[in-house]
């Protein structure tokens, strides 16, 4: 069984042989027992902020000054969540690889994985690409240190071609909410890594399954 069979029997339960379809996900990640850090905002307005980003990006909302590359809030909010996201990164480990999953919001919104070994490089790139097209970061989640993120990368894409219903392009997944994006994206960390090992938990993060969907906990 691949690792992308693996997490799909932990999600939707036994599959048919050769099945290729989308499939719907429906699981209640708040009785998922998820133990990968997510850290909070660097600032209790950062939220407020970034509502008022995604207002400005929807809108179409020019930058007050022709050289910015975003308006005041977009602009403010991206530098938030890259503040962020530099938090995932251990300081003894700074150039591990680990996978990555962000929100961009423009006219449209979409959430995209991938891995790295240089997580701020990355995401500045990302953004750097985004912001001609009116596109800016509202939110970001990085795992802990691997040694080979690939394999992680490419189950999190297998799961999220089969359970977006939504178009999406290479690793783009066009109206996924970030909390799908995030929580496909720590399952599969915590389910093809070492990282329960490393931090002593010993249950799996979902318990008891029945096709096609997970049966709540507790």
């Amino acid at each position: 069984m691949t690792e992308a069979q693996n997490v799909m029997e932990v999600l939707f339960g036994p599959q048919e042989p050769g099945y290729r379809g989308s499939l719907e996900l429906d699981v209640d990640f708040r009785r998922v027992r998820l133990t990968t850090p997510v850290l909070p905002p660097i600032h209790p307005n950062v939220p407020d902020i970034v509502e008022m980003a995604r207002a400005e990006l929807r809108a179409g909302t020019l930058p007050e000054y022709p050289q910015a590359p975003l308006p005041e809030a977009s602009h403010l909010a991206q530098g938030c969540v890259q503040q962020q996201l530099a938090g995932y990164v251990e300081a003894d480990r700074p150039r591990a690889a680990r996978i990555y999953v962000l929100e961009f919001q423009g006219a449209r919104q979409y959430c995209m994985f991938g891995r790295t070994k240089n997580l701020i490089n990355r995401v500045v790139e990302h953004c750097r690409a985004a912001e001609p097209h009116g596109y800016g970061l509202v939110a970001g989640w990085a795992s802990p240190g691997v040694d080979d993120a690939q394999p992680l990368e490419h189950v999190v894409l297998n799961i999220g071609e089969s359970v977006h219903q939504g178009p999406h392009y290479r690793e783009r997944f066009y109206d996924m909410p970030f909390e799908t994006g995030l929580n496909i994206t720590r399952m599969v960390f915590e389910l093809n890594s070492d990282w329960r090992t490393r931090t002593g938990v010993t249950q799996r993060p979902v318990d008891s399954v029945t096709s096609p969907r997970i049966e709540p906990i507790g």
